[in-house]
């Protein structure tokens, strides 16, 4: 679950940039995945979403969440840190219209097959 919520990339400034998916493939090996997410985070260069995600890689690698909530409190404090980061964005206009562009891909006529309102789903969605 941490693999899919969490990405040391910055938001794509393009539309296209959210047709790529990031992390999709099987883990082989438990630690070496942790290391290598661990490894790109350091790399990030805000300090609050690097602490954030480094924690939860720590907490995971050694099992130290016991209760969702735990983790669920860490993700918040993740998704918070990254909120902050985005909004301080120099080009923060501009990822903004790559996501509502690609919010808009999921009101195709494609998705209607599945059982995904994107009026109701997608409402409240916002960089």
């Amino acid at each position: 679950m941490l693999k899919f919520y969490t990405t040391p990339q910055p938001p794509p400034v393009q539309a296209n940039g959210y047709r790529e998916p990031y992390g999709v493939r099987p883990v082989v090996n438990f630690e070496r995945e942790l290391d290598q997410m661990a490894e790109h985070f350091r790399a990030v260069s805000n300090p609050m979403v690097q602490e954030a995600a480094l924690t939860m890689i720590d907490q995971v690698r050694h099992r130290s969440y016991t209760a969702f909530q735990d983790f669920r409190q860490d993700l918040t404090a993740y998704l918070e840190a990254v909120h902050s980061a985005h909004q301080a964005l120099p080009n923060l206009p501009e990822a903004q219209q790559a996501w509502a562009e690609a919010l808009d891909w999921l009101r195709a006529d494609y998705w209607q097959r599945y059982l995904f309102s994107p009026e109701t789903e997608l409402a409240g969605l916002t960089f």
